[in-house]
């Protein structure tokens, strides 16, 4: 992708428009299904919320690439220090969660 071609920065939009919808779908379910465990039930709905944090970043960068004349950073939210997709990423490699890590789409 060239980072200054309007066509191809449309099309990164679209693209992360679409992969950010299905993730977004993934959590909602993955929340409806409540833990049973009493300590699932205090840090599941924490992660959940973050995973929300790091969908709205995700939209923020959506706006970002279809307004910008040249491709923009993907920043993402810190909490206490640390990036929110490695605090996802952590808890799901912590609870062998492995698939519910944050994808590396946007690390590139």
């Amino acid at each position: 992708m060239k980072a200054d071609d309007p066509a191809a920065l449309a099309s990164k939009a679209k693209l992360v428009e679409t992969a950010t919808d299905f993730l977004e779908n993934a959590i909602n379910l993955i929340a409806s299904d409540k833990p049973s465990d009493a300590k699932g039930q205090e840090l599941v709905p924490e992660w959940i919320a973050d995973y929300r944090i790091y969908i709205a970043d995700r939209r923020a960068f959506i706006v970002a690439l279809r307004n910008a004349t040249t491709r923009p950073y993907f920043a993402e939210t810190d909490i206490e220090g640390v990036p929110v997709s490695e605090r996802i990423s952590k808890f799901a490699r912590e609870n062998n969660m492995k698939t519910c890590q944050t994808p590396y789409d946007l690390s590139v």
